[in-house]
């Protein structure tokens, strides 16, 4: 019976395991910023000169990608890669609900992920790629469980 049951308590065990880090990312906003950027590094691999990082902030967290110079890459696209080495960054910023966020934001970059502990405002900087942009976007919302969600204009 025991023999039976191990298989199902293995895998009981592995699910419990699995949901553990997404609760400690919503309770740990450093744990979204290092899973963001793991979860860029592995998805863009190859436009990148080295691994994306997490650093903190004074007011949140700034996911660094470090974007590969590709000289001989296709340069009359709308959003082409970097022809040198650049860095581009995401500011990650959460509040408690919508009566926290700042008016002050850049019009045009910033997003928002709404989470069940919060709302996550991005900023970024640096070299502007709609790919970075778009894999950041992704990756938060795969850390937090969110939705993206376009800023009214």
């Amino acid at each position: 019976m025991m023999t039976r049951m191990l298989p199902a308590l293995v895998a009981l065990a592995l699910g419990a395991w699995s949901v553990g880090p997404v609760d400690a990312q919503v309770q740990e906003p450093h744990l979204v910023a290092t899973g963001v950027a793991e979860c860029v590094t592995a998805t863009m691999r190859d436009d990148l000169s080295r691994d994306a990082w997490a650093e903190e902030l004074a007011d949140g967290w700034r996911v660094n990608i470090p974007l590969r110079g590709q000289p001989a890459a296709q340069r009359d696209v709308q959003s082409a890669p970097p022809h040198r080495a650049q860095l581009a960054w995401f500011d990650l910023r959460r509040y408690d609900d919508e009566s926290g966020i700042t008016e002050d934001w850049n019009a045009i970059l910033p997003y928002r992920v709404n989470t069940s502990s919060g709302i996550y405002i991005v900023d970024g900087g640096g070299y502007f790629w709609f790919r970075s942009n778009g894999v950041t976007k992704r990756c938060l919302e795969e850390a937090m469980g969110g939705a993206y969600q376009p800023q009214r204009i």
